[in-house]
């Protein structure tokens, strides 16, 4: 692992501007007043953070309102800002033993951009549901722009109503590039 050492006065700067390699700790020297600095072996070393397990796989949806998920097998389209509000994409929503699994996704017309989800639905409720999988989106709203959103690194994701829309929303709006980003599928 590596490691950046900095004094208590550039500590602060190192912070500030980000100047340490991403996901670097950043530790401050030892003074010469400090017990490391007297004792080497009084130092203890952190474990290194182990990466977290992907969730496991849904073995059944919780059903909380068998309406929301009659609805949501109705599921009219999908939208994601960049692209268009005024035409939707196509939502795939289908029961496979159990487990209610959503293929949605949205292609920009005459461009590149593309956004698409797929994945297990782990619980539905009245006005929510929770999502395991994989949300992308691609050259929208700028060519090169590459955007992953797995459970597997980052858990599950919730889309809810709000203010009785007619859709539900991812509620992680920032969640790549500081960019926001409204994914809805709507009913």
């Amino acid at each position: 692992m590596i490691r950046c050492f900095c004094t208590a006065a550039t500590l602060a700067l190192t912070v500030l501007t980000g100047c340490a390699p991403a996901n670097t700790p950043i530790e401050t020297a030892p003074t010469a007043t400090s017990q490391a600095a007297r004792d080497p072996a009084a130092t203890e070393t952190p474990q290194a953070s182990r990466p977290a397990l992907p969730p496991p796989p849904v073995i059944r949806t919780q059903v909380d309102s068998v309406a929301a998920l009659e609805r949501l097998k109705i599921a009219r389209g999908m939208t994601l800002q960049w692209i268009s509000w005024d035409y939707m994409g196509p939502v795939a929503v289908s029961d496979n033993n159990g487990v209610i699994r959503i293929s949605a996704s949205q292609s920009e017309r005459g461009g590149n951009g593309k956004a698409s989800m797929l994945g297990d639905i782990v619980r539905i409720s009245d006005d929510e549901f929770v999502f395991r999988g994989r949300i992308v989106i691609i050259d929208t709203p700028d060519a090169g722009r590459e955007c992953v959103l797995s459970s597997d690194t980052a858990g599950d994701q919730t889309f809810a109503i709000t203010q009785n829309r007619k859709y539900w929303r991812l509620r992680n709006f920032e969640w790549c590039d500081g960019l926001t980003d409204y994914i809805d599928i709507y009913f």
